[in-house]
């Protein structure tokens, strides 16, 4: 299993364990090892997409990536606008907690009220979750003419098993949005204290930079298979004659040819 997959989700089954009777000691590790798996992840998406801005830069690959690069930018700058957020609701946090001494603080409330920043914050994860179909595919998402076969299939499976919002999908209605936010929020932010509340922070910014990473890595492989490598030509020389006595002229030849792939 993919090491930034793995500590994830074992510590989703220590915060499980956690809530019942809060050890600040152990949430407080749980939380250094949140922001130092988010920090990891985050500067692995900067080396994808710097890789594929290198890429692009070539002559010779250009016209080949420039579609993928352009679909990586877009994810990676929607997945920025949301990470924005949810640093100044921690930063707020922090401030209102006196670095999360003091419990149950104002910004909490406002997190786990259905009119509140934690639904802001819902509604940009949902919105970008619902602009991915768009940016893989185009402008007609999974039902565009572009999405079918070998590829679109492996792609949709991809989509499917990205853990930003489990369960949410844009086919939902009105009201399955509705419960679906009164879910999210009572299950990340009801009745947390101010530790509680920033590794929810942590783990919904962590959802998010592995959702990025597997869309900028999708991108990144397509760009691999999709190029073929360069065309590398051999000289081949010959000469008229093997065997020359002193002041015999010889012929040269030079033949350039392409090798087989």
């Amino acid at each position: 299993m993919n090491r930034t997959l793995f500590y994830p989700a074992i510590m989703a089954l220590l915060l499980v364990g956690c809530r019942p009777e809060e050890n600040p000691g152990q949430l407080n590790a749980v939380n250094q090892s949140l922001e130092r798996v988010n920090k990891t992840i985050n500067d692995e998406n900067n080396l994808i997409s710097q890789h594929l801005l290198n890429t692009q830069a070539d002559p010779q690959t250009a016209d080949i990536v420039t579609k993928w690069v352009q679909r990586a930018d877009r994810i990676n700058r929607n997945a920025d606008s949301v990470r924005v957020m949810i640093k100044e609701l921690k930063e707020e946090l922090i401030s209102q907690s006196d670095s999360l001494k003091r419990e149950y603080v104002t910004v909490i409330r406002q997190l786990y009220d259905d009119n509140g920043v934690g639904n802001q914050l819902l509604k940009k994860l949902a919105a970008f979750k619902d602009s991915i179909p768009v940016i893989m595919y185009g402008e007609g998402g999974r039902d565009s003419s572009v999405a079918q076969g070998r590829v679109s299939r492996y792609l949709n499976t991809l989509l499917d098993s990205i853990p930003l919002l489990p369960g949410y999908v844009d086919s939902l209605s009105a009201d399955q949005r509705i419960q679906y936010g009164k879910k999210w929020l009572n299950e990340n932010f009801g009745r947390s204290s101010s530790l509680m509340a920033m590794i929810m922070l942590n783990k919904i910014e962590n959802d998010l930079l592995l959702t990025q990473k597997i869309l900028i890595e999708y991108c990144n492989m397509k760009v691999a298979s999709s190029f073929c490598g360069y065309n590398v030509f051999h000289v081949i020389t010959s000469l008229s004659s093997s065997y020359v006595k002193r002041g015999q002229e010889i012929e040269g030849k030079i033949k350039i040819e392409q090798p087989a792939s």
